[in-house]
């Protein structure tokens, strides 16, 4: 019987650590190399360190980011590059009787280069989309990386129509964060029924009464909540609305009639990004001249620091000096 692999997708900052934590409730073995938790994700991102840097690495061949919107097609010879990568790392993932699964948010972008390696290997993907309301991640993406509001929009429905587009091609289901995070146990009982997986008990409450924290999702908005741009505001509720309706479902394969209402969605966000190509591309590089303004400044910031740091080493190695010579002069 050939080997699942549970692959999860989606925007950065949609939930998509929480959704692959959940996995392990239903036996899902995410490996052992996994990213530790920071400070935007104090519970860990559990995303396999290998992966992620393979995924940076076919970017930065491709002269791109994470949050470059018109990415570049993979040529053969980048496919070709770091498929034996891909495959060995796959194969180690592989090695135990669990199922497996893995998260990066980059692989929503990069799927067609991952599904080519699994099933090479004989390991069918099993899709989990998360879904979390654009509002709340443009929230969270400012915070993070200092984005603006539409920019993040904008990232928010080209990571969607590319993980939509994915689940209607292949088997797989819609998790929605804010249920998820409301109703683990109802949630981990449907991921469990859709992959044919059994509930580990001690780890689904483990997850639900341990790994779930309010207090780190910062923001919860509704559908109905505004965006500044009338016509981003129009796409992402219609886009956001038709994924939640989907996370309600209790199939891993999408209706025809689902089908080509997705993909008339995919194609009114591509005509959207069509005809605000150079607006976008300078919002992309806007992005970039964020983060590296930034960058430069936690560098600076840390120089200061460290300067400061060895200021107070040597004043305290004065004050040490002073007091023994103070004790000399005392007993001597």
């Amino acid at each position: 019987m050939p080997k699942k692999s549970i692959i999860v997708v989606g925007m950065h900052r949609s939930g998509t650590s929480a959704i692959a934590r959940s996995l392990e409730s239903i036996g899902i073995d995410l490996g052992e190399r996994l990213i530790a938790g920071r400070v935007e994700n104090q519970k860990g991102f559990f995303e396999d360190q290998r992966i992620v840097n393979l995924n940076e690495d076919i970017l930065y061949d491709l002269n791109s980011r994470w949050e470059n919107v018109f990415l570049p097609e993979i040529t053969d010879a980048i496919a070709q590059r770091y498929y034996a990568k891909a495959e060995a790392i796959i194969q180690s993932l592989s090695t135990t009787d669990s199922d497996f699964g893995f998260k990066d948010p980059r692989v929503t972008r990069l799927f067609p280069f991952w599904k080519k390696v699994l099933l090479d290997n004989g390991i069918n993907p099993i899709i989990v989309m998360s879904n979390r309301h654009p509002g709340s991640v443009a929230k969270s993406l400012a915070i993070r990386d200092y984005y603006p509001n539409n920019y993040s929009i904008i990232l928010w429905l080209c990571y969607q129509i590319s993980a939509l587009g994915i689940l209607t091609q292949e088997k797989g289901f819609v998790v929605d964060y804010d249920n998820l995070m409301d109703h683990p146990q109802d949630q981990i009982e449907r991921m469990s029924r859709l992959t044919d997986n059994s509930i580990n008990p001690d780890l689904a409450a483990e997850f639900a009464d341990g790994f779930i924290d309010n207090n780190l999702r910062h923001s919860t908005l509704s559908e109905n909540s505004q965006q500044t741009d009338p016509a981003l505001n129009e796409l992402s509720s219609s886009l956001y609305a038709f994924i939640k309706d989907l996370s309600s479902q209790n199939s891993i394969t999408m209706q025809p009639g689902q089908i080509n209402q997705a993909n008339k969605l995919i194609d009114d966000v591509n005509g959207y990004f069509e005809d605000n190509k150079l607006f976008i591309s300078d919002m992309d590089a806007m992005g970039f001249g964020l983060k590296k303004r930034l960058f430069n400044k936690i560098f600076e910031k840390q120089r200061e620091l460290a300067a400061a740091e060895s200021k107070l080493d040597w004043i305290e190695g004065q004050a040490v000096y002073k007091l023994l010579g103070s004790i000399k002069r005392t007993l001597f």
